[in-house]
């Protein structure tokens, strides 16, 4: 069996391990993303938005009803197993989603959030997946190490 080198291996290529699946890769970086289900191709790909991707594409859907905005039902997200904070006494990883035990273990997606918020948090979680992306691919990987 022929072994390659990665640089990088996402566990879910969800809302953040999709977005850093993409932005790693265009980047330089060798990407392996691990996800539990059939296998794709990158042409299943071409929109990063999660939402339109499962309409069209996982679900098949042909035709797409959206329910109006509501006042704050929370999104089915689990939140909280693997807080981001300033101090490694009270969270697991920093800002960018960097454990503070293992440097060169990122976690990213809605557990680093403290707690549930009132809305579902697909867009929160997309935007922390760039921060840490930006983060690995431009100071990590030149610098290897704790990014305090």
């Amino acid at each position: 069996m022929a072994t390659e080198r990665t640089d990088v291996v996402i566990v879910g290529a969800g809302a953040s391990g999709g977005i850093l699946a993409a932005e790693l890769a265009k980047a330089g970086m060798k990407v392996v993303a691990l996800e539990r289900g059939p296998r794709h191709t990158t042409a299943d790909f071409k929109s990063l938005d999660e939402l339109r991707y499962f309409e069209r594409h996982a679900m098949s859907a042909t035709h797409v009803w959206r329910a109006p905005l509501s006042g704050g039902v929370p999104g089915p997200h689990t939140q909280g197993g693997t807080r981001m904070g300033n101090d490694p006494k009270s969270s697991v990883v920093n800002r960018y989603g960097q454990s503070w035990d293992i440097p060169n273990l990122f976690i990213t997606g809605s557990s680093t959030h403290p707690s549930m918020s009132g809305f579902n948090p697909t867009l929160t979680i997309q935007a922390l997946a760039y921060m840490s992306a930006d983060a690995i691919a431009n100071r990590y990987m030149k610098n290897p190490g704790p990014l305090a």
